[in-house]
């Protein structure tokens, strides 16, 4: 009977301990990039983890000649990955371009956080 006991008392700390450690043991990666076509200017801002998050969260800004042009986000559930996009109008004349990303993650209330940023002049 002991020797069962020690078992399933074993067992219930190998689970807890295993359960308790994935939240703080995951990695949160963001990135933006902001690309263009004829006549569009866009950027893409993307946070990544190596776990399933309870929530993910990625948010970009989008600036012309350091003035917001756009800013989108998304929030995804029981995921891993969230995308945010933004776009305009790509204007005749040269411009600067700045993409600011926030990234976010939450694994049962442990959350991690990141930015990145990218610039271009087209």
């Amino acid at each position: 009977m002991k020797r069962k006991r020690f078992k399933i008392i074993t067992l219930t700390l190998t689970l807890l301990l295993l359960c308790s450690t994935a939240a703080y043991a995951y990695t949160l990666s963001g990135s933006s990039s902001i690309g263009t076509s004829l006549s569009t200017v866009y950027g893409y801002s993307i946070t990544r983890t190596d776990a399933v998050c309870d929530s993910v969260y990625a948010e970009g800004w989008l600036y012309r000649n350091g003035t917001l042009a756009d800013n989108n986000w998304q929030t995804a559930s029981g995921s891993s990955y969230a995308q945010a996009y933004c776009s305009t109008i790509n204007l005749p004349l040269l411009q600067n371009w700045e993409l600011t990303g926030y990234h976010k993650s939450t694994i049962a209330g442990v959350e991690k956080t990141s930015s990145s940023n990218d610039s271009r002049t087209y």
